[in-house]
């Protein structure tokens, strides 16, 4: 339990909301909004959260969805015995339904069967090739009803007696977009997408408009309820991006007014504007109640000491944002403050609770960007609690907004209960935070343990008592079950990661440690290690025992001899305890409060924390990819953030199938691939090694959708194996595999033409980008050329994965033939100009001395100079393509002279793009690459590279190793060059709490260890091996409050003294404590000896490995290695 007479620093925020512009809206007008979030309800219902033009929050209930999935149509019974009383066609839809839902369950029965005519996507078929499709049944549900239900029901009912009364016999009973969600499907018939612009028609002028809802449920500025047909989404999909005469007017189901707001609307919207977002940054800071040195556990009394709000309305880029992101003097705490500032006296409370000198918490609140300031600028100042002051009137900088300011001394209660408050009278649309975990796990445990508001963190936009009144929601999200990884051995290394997703109504939840760990390699992902990483910046690190030392009186336990360093600034800013802040009345004394340096110490950290997500949400773009890539794959942003990339390509398939008449079949039997990709092995075929001639490095653009176009390969083009005789064979194309696919002038294939939407867009787009200065419009335009191209190169694996909603087994396998087979003709035409020197003197000896999948490498051993190479290159680039059909291309990427060639994806040379350019030095797949190999391993490497590659010097990188082993084995290296980090990537957080409460209880038996070990799968003794799980399992034991996640990156070092390298790993930070050794020849022999062996191999001939062996004398581990080198 908490210590009692704690203290708790908070302030009466109402004062440091931002202005939000005025409302203004007239009922008469079309609505026009931004979508930020789309909520399946009840009833058929979807709640679709916005933002307008002007800020105003809206909130759309949308009525009257109803789900529905295709059957094949009946034909009519004809034998003898076929019931007489057999049913018109025309009648067929009506009685079917109501003889269907006689049998149907309430919750699965239909609202009407309508006839349609639809072409089945899988396969094509001369029978069903007609351009209006073969005849179909609708089922459409009503309303709430359960489509998954139904699905499950009618299959059998279609073929039961009761139907076959009706005198029509189901031949066929798949079923047709039937495992299609309900979200799904409303995102695609509306259409609509998260980041979309919408506009809806007043009810006045339409039936089907809006109406003004009588009993708000939320508390957004407009509120209204419309009928689903009447929203016209005005942002184009991938799909209608490359069709230049698209126009969503031209879609309408219910028309629009052609005002100036619905056409400014419409041209924002197809320029990818997003509307002015407002923003609450938020990170909260715990500290251990007793002030161990531990981790602390919220949910154990453990208290919140610190929350820091950062209020913004700026995620895009801008000019002032650049090269200044997260400064440190950006940050101004105490702004505001002035002598003359009106202080009056307390009521004595702020007296008597510091003399009890228990911990204070800080909740600061920061205004980054008012409406006229240029710098970011705090709202509120953490001040010695002896010096108490019911409020602050403080006239603020030049060019900010003046703000009044009001401090109290209360608990913990208080602290969340204006924490609350605070964000509900912000009302932003989004919650930023770095790890949502981290930040909303302690708050819901804190608000539960206090029972703040009822116990439940209720920071959405409902009306207390109302529906959407629900608490935010943390849910885990997993890339791959760690079961399922260890289950695949081709899994073996991959990268799976575990994160939380938020869900706040009304709120979109934005975690950038998300977008960090899928879009960045880093080594770890604390905020310090990206903030260093991304930002170029250091971020000082306050351990929670440090906090808790700072809050409580003086300058915290065990104080570092430079932390008074960071005490001071040249500004002012922080004030000792004995020196007055100006214009504060000075109080009577207090016994060991903390001092004004310590509290604005942790202001200062908290604020440095906020801005520090605020520079990395700005510098990454978050918001404009996760928007970009929501609105060309018609999916909300929260699908888009924590789903994967397979979602996104049904999606497009599902509205491209739509538009062409096509029906969706479900998920098809897993099945794997026969083919593979094509491999031209250095080893294989001894071409490894160091290569001083130039060679071109010739990749094909997008190889495998340049296939599917190339060659019509697609669902609908397929030919099934009942149809091979039914098509001529001038119209049809026989792949590598066997498989047969229609020709275009048959039937154009759906993939292609999405394919070529896509490309077309992005084309379009990175023209605009060219031309684009602004920042923030830059961001977009990237977002969306990002998004394309992620979306495009995905489609291949959408059509082979087992995991894929719609597997296509043959035509997956066609395209890895078709690239295999396209590379080896490749790989001839090379060989041929090289022989008979097509292209003149120049390309005489041109050779493939290594591909990959879709690239070669082209050594070119009659060029004498680089810029020579790449003309030859590039000549030898057009000269191929010419062998292949549109729109296949291999396209030149780059020359390098050397060349060191070590294995498949492992290669390093000094690389010219152009030529005139100046060499960079290219690495691949090579050990100084690796993020978790420890820094001496990567340095060390890449010195050596750089030495042969860019130096031409291999004698010189002998010597740099020799230097290093004699470094490193003599101790001259610091534990920091030691860290090398690896994932947990296949054993789960709750294993590792298992594994260490059974090793507990095994050390200690009889004696109360950890615990029980906590609900899950267990992990295997065999699961729980290699250096980081282990080191994970101890320090799980050390600290009951260290928990880990799937996927999450441990730091370690190896130490001497362990017989098990497992049992060698440790914290670097522990080691550092209790001063023990690493295992420095460990690091030379398994880390370092290698991957030098392979490199110096290929640059020194075995008679001078061997000179340099018998030169070295000192350096032991350089002979081990050289003779390591010689025996291969």
């Amino acid at each position: 339990m908490m210590a009692p007479n704690q203290l708790f620093l908070t302030f009466d925020v109402t004062s440091l909301v931002p202005p939000r512009p005025p409302f203004q809206h007239s009922l008469k007008e079309e609505l026009i909004f931004m979508v930020t979030d789309i909520a399946e309800e009840d009833d058929g219902q979807f709640a679709i959260w916005g933002v307008s033009g002007s800020g105003s929050s809206v909130l759309v209930t949308a009525t009257g969805f109803q789900p529905y999935l295709y059957v094949a149509a009946p034909s009519p019974v004809r034998d003898p015995v076929a019931p007489s009383g057999q049913v018109a066609q025309s009648e067929l839809p009506d009685a079917l339904c109501q003889r269907l839902n006689q049998a149907l369950p309430p919750d699965a029965r239909l609202d009407s069967v309508e006839s349609c005519r639809r072409t089945p996507l899988l396969y094509y078929r001369p029978a069903d090739s007609s351009a209006e499709g073969a005849p179909f049944l609708k089922f459409v549900l009503r309303p709430g009803a359960s489509l998954r239900r139904l699905a499950g029901a009618l299959p059998g009912l279609l073929q039961s007696a009761a139907v076959l009364e009706l005198g029509w016999r189901f031949e066929d009973t798949t079923l047709f977009e039937a495992d299609v969600s309900l979200l799904q499907r409303f995102l695609a018939d509306v259409p609509l997408s998260g980041g979309a612009w919408i506009a809806l028609p007043p009810a006045p002028k339409s039936k089907a408009g809006y109406t003004a809802v009588k009993e708000p449920r939320s508390t957004c500025d407009v509120e209204v309820t419309s009928a689903w047909q009447a929203i016209t989404c005005l942002t184009p999909d991938a799909l209608q991006l490359a069709d230049a005469a698209w126009s969503p007017l031209d879609a309408a189901r219910v028309p629009l007014r052609q005002t100036e707001a619905v056409r400014s609307a419409q041209a924002a919207a197809g320029a990818g504007a997003i509307a002015p977002l407002r923003t609450c940054i938020l990170d909260v800071l715990c500290a251990p109640a007793d002030g161990a040195d531990r981790v602390p556990i919220p949910g154990h009394g453990d208290p919140i000491v610190a929350i820091s709000c950062l209020a913004s309305s700026a995620l895009l880029p801008s000019d002032k944002d650049a090269g200044v992101a997260g400064d440190e003097e950006v940050i101004a705490v105490d702004d505001g403050v002035t002598e003359d500032a009106d202080l009056e006296g307390g009521d004595g409370s702020l007296e008597e609770d510091a003399e009890n000198g228990g911990q204070a918490a800080a909740l600061v609140a920061l205004r980054p960007d008012g409406p006229t300031s240029t710098r970011s600028q705090a709202a509120s100042t953490a001040l010695h609690p002896g010096y108490a002051a019911d409020y602050i009137s403080a006239s603020a900088r030049e060019g900010a907004s003046t703000a009044r300011v009001c401090w109290s001394m209360t608990q913990e209660t208080a602290m969340l209960g204006d924490f609350l408050q605070y964000v509900r009278a912000l009302d932003p649309d989004v919650l930023a935070v770095f790890g949502a975990s981290d930040v909303f796990a302690p708050l819901i445990e804190r608000c539960a343990a206090l029972r703040i508001e009822g116990g439940g963190l209720l920071l959405g936009r409902g009306r207390a008592g109302g529906a959407l009144a629900r608490p935010l929601a943390l849910k885990r999200v997993t890339m791959y079950s760690a079961s399922w990884v260890r289950s695949q051995s081709r899994m073996s290394s991959t990268s799976n990661q575990e994160t939380f997703r938020a869900e706040c109504p009304g709120r979109l939840v934005v975690d950038v440690l998300r977008q960090v760990l899928t879009g960045q390699n880093l080594a770890t992902f604390s905020l310090v290690d990206c903030v260093q990483s991304i930002l170029g910046r250091t971020l000082e690190v306050l351990r929670p025992w440090r906090l808790a030392g700072l809050l409580k009186g003086g300058s915290g336990c065990g104080v570092r001899e430079n932390d008074d360093d960071n005490d001071a600034n040249d500004d002012g800013e922080i004030h000792t305890s004995s020196t007055p802040v100006r214009g504060v009345k000075k109080q009577p004394k207090t016994t060991d409060p903390p001092n004004a340096a310590s509290l604005l110490r942790v202001a200062r950290y908290c604020a440095q924390r906020a801005a520090s997500v605020r520079a990395l949400l700005v510098r990454l773009a978050t918001v404009p990819e996760l928007v970009e890539m929501a609105r060309a794959t018609g999916l909300t942003l929260t699908q888009t953030a924590y789903q994967a990339q397979m979602i996104r390509t049904h999606s497009l398939l599902l509205r491209a199938a739509a538009r062409a008449g096509y029906a969706v079949p479900g998920r098809q039997d897993p099945v794997q691939l026969a083919e593979h990709t094509f491999i031209l092995h250095p080893l294989e075929h001894r071409t490894a090694g160091l290569h001083r001639d130039a060679v071109a490095i010739l990749d094909f653009a997008s190889l495998y959708p340049s296939i599917y176009r190339a060659h019509n390969l697609c669902y609908t083009t397929l030919l099934h194996p009942n149809d091979r005789d039914k098509v001529a064979p001038e119209d049809v194309t026989v792949t590598p595999t066997g498989s047969l696919f229609v020709k275009p002038t048959v039937r154009a294939g759906v993939l292609p033409q999405i394919l070529a939407a896509l490309i077309t867009a992005r084309a379009a787009t990175r023209e605009a980008l060219k031309s684009a200065t602004d920042p923030g419009q830059r961001a977009v335009l990237d977002g969306r050329q990002r998004a394309l191209k992620v979306t495009a190169n995905a489609l291949y694996g959408f059509t082979g994965a087992q995991t894929s909603p719609l597997q296509c087994a043959p035509m997956a396998d066609a395209c890895l033939a078709y690239g295999a087979r396209s590379c080896r003709a490749a790989l001839a035409v090379v060989e041929r100009i090289g022989r008979a020197a097509e292209l003149g003197p120049a390309s005489a000896g041109a050779r493939v001395i290594y591909g990959h999948t879709d690239s070669m490498f082209v050594l070119l051993p009659a060029c004498s100079a680089p810029a020579e190479a790449v003309g030859m290159g590039k000549a030898i680039a057009a000269r191929v393509t010419d062998e292949f059909p549109e729109p296949m291309k291999l396209q030149f990427e780059r020359v390098c002279r050397p060349l060191l060639l070590v294995h498949v994806n492992r290669y390093a040379g000094r690389a010219y793009d152009k030529p005139d350019g100046t060499p960079s030095l290219l690495v691949k797949g090579l050990v100084s690459m690796w993020r978790q190999a420890a820094p001496i391993v990567r340095t060390t490497v890449q010195g050596v590279l750089r030495r042969v590659i860019m130096d031409g010097d291999p004698e010189s990188a002998a010597r740099f190793v020799e230097a290093e082993a004699r470094r490193l084995l003599s101790g001259q290296v610091s534990l920091h060059e030691l860290i090398m980090t690896q994932g947990l990537w296949r054993v789960t957080g709750e294993q590792v709490e298992a594994a260490a409460a059974l090793e507990a209880g095994a050390a200690s038996p009889g004696t109360p260890g950890r615990g029980a070990p906590p609900p899950g799968s267990p992990a295997s003794p065999a699961d729980i091996r290699g250096p980081h799980v282990s080191l994970a399992v101890r320090l799980s034991q050390r600290d009951a409050g260290r928990s880990f996640v799937l996927g999450e990156r441990l730091p370690y070092v190896l130490l001497a003294g362990a017989a098990k390298q497992d049992d060698a790993a440790e914290d670097p930070l522990w080691a550092l404590r209790t001063r023990q050794r690493p295992n420095v020849l460990l690091y030379w022999k398994n880390k370092l000896v290698r991957p030098l062996s392979e490199i110096l191999g290929h640059c020194l001939t075995p008679a001078r490995l061997q000179v340099r062996a018998q030169s070295v004398e000192s350096a032991v581990g350089v002979v081990c290695l050289l003779t390591w080198v010689v025996w291969q």
